[in-house]
């Protein structure tokens, strides 16, 4: 996603095997250095606290982190005022996360309905499951 007037943010999404993370990457194509440019990410609208990042003098992409998401649904990437038409800010980018073959349910914890995600314990490995419901006389898959 771009932000300002030359800088890129990217969110490798690494979710769709068992990593369950996902890679934060910015870029400029200008190679002016912006200490301590805020940063931060959300899971599922849960903002974590601002971090900062001292972006070099480089046309090359840098680093930004590596983010365990586990089973959460969206990713932002949120980047903060920088003080530089360069990089701009403040810039969100969400992301829808690939989680495939993992489907939340609903489930009811003391009065409230929760997202929950389907547990069987597979020799001795516990592994995310498929919930089904019954509907007249057919099984079929919670979604």
């Amino acid at each position: 996603m771009a932000t300002g007037d030359t800088g890129v943010l990217i969110v490798q999404d690494n979710t769709d095997g068992t990593d369950k993370t996902v890679d934060l990457w910015i870029q400029s194509t200008s190679t002016k250095a912006i200490p301590q440019l805020p940063w931060t990410y959300s899971l599922d609208g849960v903002m974590q606290p601002w971090k900062s990042f001292n972006f070099t003098d480089t046309v090359l992409r840098q680093h930004l982190g590596l983010v365990y998401v586990g089973y959460a649904e969206t990713f932002t990437l949120h980047l903060g005022p920088t003080a530089t038409t360069q990089m701009g800010g403040p810039t969100d980018f969400t992301v829808d996360l690939n989680q495939h073959g993992v489907n939340t349910v609903s489930i009811l914890v003391g009065g409230v309905w929760k997202k929950a995600i389907p547990f069987v314990r597979d020799g001795g490995v516990w592994k995310p499951a498929a919930a089904y419901v019954m509907t007249g006389s057919v099984w079929k898959e919670a979604t």
